[in-house]
């Protein structure tokens, strides 16, 4: 019967050679920008009553969503932005952790007669998008 001394070796020993640096071990961190890419430089270039919707559209892509406001005669455009982080480290066959996370982004134009009139940005978690007053 082996006595405790051998049984301490034996598992440290097994545990260096899972552990040890011939171990595959592998870590990841990967960031994904999904929608359109709407920069503080393209965003500039947009001057109020002169820039067109035709304008934005091949600028920007189609928007995420389209809304027409019937009583003010305007058009509301809401482009989507998101940013994907994924992180997370492996120990071959032994030990996964992952983490995503997705941060979001939302521009809105008003449109008036196909020339944009306003635009703001606002955080889509929030329960008014009202432009700023």
């Amino acid at each position: 019967m082996p006595d405790a001394r051998f049984l301490l070796r034996a598992t440290t020993a097994v545990l260096l050679a899972v552990f040890a640096p011939g171990c595959i071990v592998t870590s990841t961190n990967t960031t994904r920008d999904v929608g359109p890419r709407i920069t503080a430089s393209s965003l500039a270039e947009v001057q109020l009553g002169i820039t067109s919707e035709a304008w934005l559209i091949a600028t920007f892509g189609t928007p995420t969503k389209r809304v027409r406001v019937e009583t003010e005669g305007v058009d509301i455009l809401r482009y989507d932005a998101d940013r994907r982080t994924t992180a997370g480290y492996y120990v071959f066959l032994l030990i996964a952790h992952a983490s995503n996370s997705i941060e979001r982004r939302s521009w809105w134009f008003e449109i008036k007669d196909h020339i944009v009139i306003r635009w703001w940005e606002a955080n889509p978690a929030e329960e008014d998008p009202s432009p700023p007053k």
